[in-house]
């Protein structure tokens, strides 16, 4: 196979759509057995314009366990890069915590893939998607107050420096670190001095906001609806679809709600698990595996310090295959 993607469950009912006898169990039950398990293939990838190959394997541990038990999701994670190499991939997509895991405990130099996370392309189809979404409401982005969730997460910070770089100038970031979030407005203002970059750990600043971006999972989710003013627009960026976000769907009406940054991909096709896409679309993280994986060059230039420069390769890129957010 020409790559393995690398994924998560999001949640005890993404582990009983693929074992339906998990259902006669509870959350705790489901989690434990499955904590046990070793990571299994859960779907096949195939796309038709290049005939890349891939499968989907699963690292059985959800988000909660992933934050609680960073060791046991490192060996996880070994073991699924592992499998991997059995399967005979040489690339690897990192889905959802599986980034962070890899990186941070530097997997990427212990084994012999090249590794891609969406992060890049993410990001440029996020901030042109935030452009489309303002164009199609006729918002003007000077007096609109953007925030977002998760901003100290490799995808909200280059997102955030991506806003600062095209002068979006009222900006609320949150985090769960204070010392990261207070780094990364620094930088931010080096980028854009005359931005007003409001910084906070405290979610409740988020009543302040008129267009939400959320770019990480959410823990405790209960108060985080309330605190939304009415009307305001809400991207996710989040890949898979945090749970949060269906939530959010059911009890807030208002809010203009966009589940997140979907590509379509013609021609691509997923067979053994329903990811909950569009029919016909993809994640940014698989998409860039897909069209990278022959192309290394591009690959240099999408993480390019030259914004105009990424844009233009990602443009060129997708036209290629086809595909389009």
């Amino acid at each position: 196979r020409d790559f393995v993607w690398l994924v998560h469950p999001r949640n005890a009912e993404d582990y009983i759509k693929k074992i339906p006898i998990l259902k006669f169990f509870s959350e705790k039950t489901i989690f434990f057995i499955t904590k046990h398990f070793w990571p299994f293939v859960v779907s096949t990838i195939y796309s038709e314009k290049k005939h890349i190959k891939g499968y989907v394997v699963v690292v059985p541990l959800v988000p909660e366990q992933i934050a609680l038990n960073k060791k046991l999701a490192v060996k996880k994670t070994k073991q699924s890069l592992k499998l991997a190499r059995k399967l005979g991939a040489k690339n690897i997509s990192l889905g959802g915590f599986l980034t962070s895991i890899v990186y941070n405990n530097k997997l990427d130099k212990d084994f012999d893939f090249n590794f891609f996370d969406g992060t890049h392309l993410l990001t440029q189809l996020a901030f042109k998607k935030i452009k489309n979404i303002l164009h199609e409401q006729n918002i003007n982005y000077k007096n609109t107050s953007f925030s977002i969730i998760g901003a100290t997460t490799k995808t909200g910070a280059m997102l955030s420096k991506i806003l600062c770089h095209d002068n979006f100038d009222n900006l609320y970031f949150f985090g769960r670190t204070l010392k990261n979030l207070e780094d990364l407005k620094k930088e931010c203002l080096e980028i854009n001095k005359n931005a007003n970059i409001q910084i906070s750990t405290d979610l409740s600043g988020l009543a302040n906001c008129d267009f939400v971006i959320l770019s990480a999972y959410l823990k405790d989710e209960t108060d985080v609806i309330k605190y939304f003013k009415n009307g305001i627009i809400f991207l996710s960026i989040v890949e898979p679809i945090s749970p949060f976000v269906f939530d959010l769907e059911k009890e807030r009406k208002d809010i203009k709600l966009i589940k997140g940054v979907f590509i379509e991909t013609p021609g691509v096709s997923y067979e053994g698990y329903d990811f909950g896409l569009p029919k016909g679309n993809s994640f940014a993280c698989v998409t860039e595996a897909i069209m990278l994986i022959n192309n290394k060059e591009a690959g240099k230039s999408i993480v390019s310090d030259n914004l105009e420069e990424s844009q233009k390769i990602v443009e060129n890129l997708l036209s290629d295959y086809k595909f389009k957010v």
